[in-house]
């Protein structure tokens, strides 16, 4: 591991395994979101704070 990366994880920049959930209404939400404003999954994992692959799990549902 890099000192850079290393040093970062040491000042808790870094974190490793964060997990947050949604509810339905939120998925939706998000969902509706990015099809009104055509934005891509990255664009709306961005705009949401959330991976890009919860939400292509979301759209399959």
């Amino acid at each position: 591991m890099g000192s850079n990366i290393l040093q970062a994880w040491a000042a808790g920049l870094i974190t490793k395994g964060t997990h947050k959930t949604f509810t339905r209404e939120q998925k939706q939400y998000i969902l509706e979101d990015m099809q009104e404003n055509i934005l891509s999954y990255k664009a709306a994992a961005k705009k949401h704070d959330v991976p890009d692959r919860s939400i292509r799990n979301w759209e399959r549902i």
